[in-house]
This record gives C-alpha cells, structure tokens and sequence, in this order.
C-alpha cells in the first residue's frame, strides 16, 4: 500500500487506553493468583496470553476507527447551482411605509428569505440608486451576504435618484461571468420608480449574457404615499421638493410592460401582502437548468483500509474469549498445514485418553500414590491446554 495515512488521526489519542487497561488486567490477574495460591491452586492458566489477544485486538480496532486509507486519488469538486444576483433599489421612495415596517425593510427581508433554499448557489448582492454599488460580490457564504444585507440604506450608493441601468450594467461588467452564461439569475426588488434609465438598453446587456431577470414589486400600487424622513434636529417629516410633499407608488404596469417586452423577464407583484422570497424563486427556476461548476479547490480520496485491521481484531477476541490458548494453536497448526490438522488433534487427544486410562488402571490395582501423581500430571496439563470443564473435573474427581 502506498501513501499510507489515516484520515481521523485524533481517533489515535485513543491508544493511549490500550497500556491503562493492560495495567489493570494484570492487577486482575496478580489478585486472582493470590487467591489461587490460598486455595491451594497453583496450576498455570492461559489467562496472560487471552488478556494480550485482547490488548491487541483493541488496538487494531483504534487503528481501523482512525479511517486508514491507501492509494489516495485527487478529486476536482463541482457544484451544480446557479447564480443568482440580488439588486435592491434604495432609493428614498423605498423608505415608504406603505408596506410594514418600509419597501427597503421588507425587499431585505426577502433576500433573507430567499438564502434560506439556495444552499448550493453562489449569490450577489447589488445596491442601486442614481448609481449603483456592489455590495457583495458571488460567494457561497451566505452568512456574510446577510452581513452586508443588514448594513444596506439609501446612503450604500453615491448619488440619489432611481436608474436601473446602472445596476445592469455594473453586474453585466463585473458580476456575471461569460463562461457561466445562461447560469445566472437577476432579481429585482423595487418600487418601479425609474429616473433616465434607457430600459431597452438595459435588456439588450441582459439578454446578451443570456441573464434570466426577475422583478419584485414592492408598495402599493393605487394610493400614493408619502416618504418619511429626519430632519437635522431628528424630528420625523415628510420628503418635499418644491416645498411640496413628495407622494410614491409602485409602478406596476411599468414593470409589467417591461417584463412583457423579453421572454428572459418575469414579473411578481408583491405589493402589499406578505410573501417568501424564497418560495418565489424556487418558483420561478422550476425549469431552469443548472450549469455545472468545476470548483477550484480538489480532494484526496483514499481507499478505505479499515477491514485490514478489523478482520484480524475480530479474529483474536473470538479466539481470546473461545478457545483461549487451544483456539490459537489450532490456527497457527492451520496456517501451517490445514491437511495436517485433524491427524495433529487426533494424535494429542489419543494420548491423552491413553494415559488417562493408564492412570485408572494403576488406581484400581491399588497403587494409589502412583495413581495420583499420574492424575496431578494430567490436570496440570490439561489445564494449560484449556482442556474442557467436563474432562478436568473428571481428571480431579
């Protein structure tokens, strides 16, 4: 195997287990024998080599939890996902309280929204006014696209007004990207209010880097209000130009005429009612398809080795707890030569029955002190060989 490693290498601190148990395993077994010795017990046991067997089988079993792997291959990672642009208007019309708590409150709340389902997509965030700004450029991590959300006001861009063109054309320039075309959505959110911007323009860049556009319509679209604003001295008033109150709706048919105008355009009316964003786009990209994305970032992969150690820890607690030192010498017989195993086996329980019998002919002929040693020769033995509980009670009966 080569380029041997293991991949969960802190699982190894669990080895330092194995000399803490071996320490009191044989505390075990120095107890055990001070109490065998006061019985008058003094035969040996296989007890030492069940406790290494075990000792041994725990390691393997540390070394097979640690996830060794050989062979390691490199990996590219891709995701499939598209890309989708958030542009939110900030202009002063969407502090309108028209809807609850404003239009820029809400179209915020909605792209919190909308991150909850786009798990796999990389998302931008993009401020507009009479000019626009980027707030955040693609990325998956969302927790930081919600950072900036939370920073967006009226003065995230330089100049006032409203033009959407601004905001298409930074994203078609430094945003969307030409490998990626037909993987990108644009999402809207705005009032509708639009001050100089040449539209058909605007949906000539989208369409040219095949960008899928999705307007949100936020405010109410029959009763104008006013714009709340503060004063110097913090006082709430109203925006006036002219000395006249400044009145705001959302201009539905605009963006519905617009949105009528391009195959690549869609149109939500949110208006006043509540909505999930969220929702909304997965509606929306039902039958969008998602380009796949070959990710700079590679992975190792390695074959998995962990059997190479469980395998042999299996086999040595079955012995250790079965057989003991009898089922360990039949295996080690049998690597050596499986045809000479039943013959080997055969042989060593003829002797033993034969000098068993020898034993009890000597008793019944009444050389007892012969007998008994004969009988203490056997036990002791057939002890070490881990002879059954049957045949040692016999041997001592």
């Amino acid at each position: 195997m080569s380029d041997f490693v293991f991949q969960w290498p802190s699982i190894l601190l669990l080895g330092i287990l194995v000399p803490l148990i071996g320490l009191l395993l044989a505390r075990a077994r120095r107890a055990r024998r001070r109490l065998a010795e006061a019985v008058g017990e003094t035969t040996r046991t296989a007890r030492v080599l069940r406790d290494h067997l075990r000792l041994i089988a725990l390691l393997l079993m540390i070394f097979a939890l640690a996830r060794p792997g050989y062979a390691p291959e490199r990996e590219g990672s891709t995701r499939s996902a598209r890309d989708v642009v958030f542009a939110i208007d900030v202009s002063r019309s969407m502090l309108a309280e028209d809807v609850v708590p404003s239009r820029l409150e809400v179209a915020k709340q909605g792209v919190r929204d909308a991150l909850e389902v786009l798990g796999d997509h990389r998302v931008a965030l993009v401020a507009y006014a009479g000019s626009a700004s980027i707030i955040c450029p693609l990325t998956y991590d969302h927790d930081f696209v919600r950072y900036m959300l939370d920073q967006l006001h009226p003065r995230s861009v330089e100049f006032g007004g409203t033009t959407l063109q601004s905001a298409v054309e930074l994203a078609v320039d430094q945003v969307f990207m030409e490998d990626r075309k037909g993987g990108h959505d644009f999402v809207v959110l705005t009032d509708g209010g639009d001050h100089g911007s040449n539209m058909d323009r605007a949906k000539e860049s989208l369409e040219g880097m095949e960008v899928d556009t999705l307007f949100v319509g936020l405010g109410d679209s029959k009763d104008a209000v006013p714009i709340p604003m503060e004063a110097q001295n913090g006082e709430a008033v109203f925006l006036e130009v002219d000395g006249e109150v400044v009145y705001t709706r959302l201009k539905d048919a605009e963006l519905a005429d617009f949105a009528a105008s391009s195959a690549r355009i869609d149109y939500f009316k949110a208006g006043t009612r509540p909505f999930h964003l969220g929702q909304v786009y997965q509606d929306y990209a039902a039958d969008k398809s998602a380009p796949v994305m070959e990710l700079d970032s590679h992975v190792m992969v390695y074959r998995e080795a962990a059997f190479f150690f469980m395998i042999p820890a299996f086999l040595l607690l079955l012995f250790s707890e079965r057989w003991g030192v009898r089922g360990l010498r039949i295996v080690l017989i049998a690597g050596l030569s499986f045809f000479a195993l039943p013959e080997a086996v055969a042989a060593a329980e003829g002797s033993f029955s034969e000098q068993f019998d020898a034993a009890v002919r000597m008793l019944e002929a009444g050389e007892a002190s012969d007998a008994a040693q004969s009988f203490s020769a056997l036990y002791a033995a057939a002890s070490r060989d881990g002879t059954n509980a049957e045949v040692l009670a016999a041997v001592q009966f």
